[in-house]
């Protein structure tokens, strides 16, 4: 089943859902989440990225007609250069497991 995660968030953040709406299912997706691999997690993050930046007109037209500010053009911009830029600065990056600083995992920026 795939979800449009952004409608989601807009409807959970109006508060027409709440966050623990689906609890049972939300314990049940993540258990299956925390065993993909890093490959696969990059994936659900480019398909995020591709589905957020495909709406970013949509999104800001919503916006700036919900919040009264802003203009929409300018917003379809941001969103589709930030949905791109945010995957771009994650993709590749160990996505599970414990963090930690040795020599096989990635140090986080300043601690390196």
């Amino acid at each position: 089943m795939r979800f449009n995660t952004a409608l989601i968030g807009v409807e959970v953040c109006r508060g027409k859902v709440p966050v623990y709406a689906n609890m049972p299912e939300v314990r049940s997706a993540q258990e299956t989440f925390e065993h993909w691999t890093d490959e696969r997690i990059d994936g659900l993050l480019f398909d995020v990225a591709k589905a957020l930046a495909g709406s970013a007109k949509e999104l800001a037209i919503a916006t700036v007609r919900e919040t009264g500010m802003g203009d929409a053009a300018d917003k379809t911009r941001k969103n589709r250069f930030a949905s791109l830029r945010i995957y771009a600065s994650l993709a590749g990056k160990i996505a599970q497991g414990p963090l930690s600083f040795g020599a096989d995992r990635q140090d986080l920026p300043g601690q390196g």
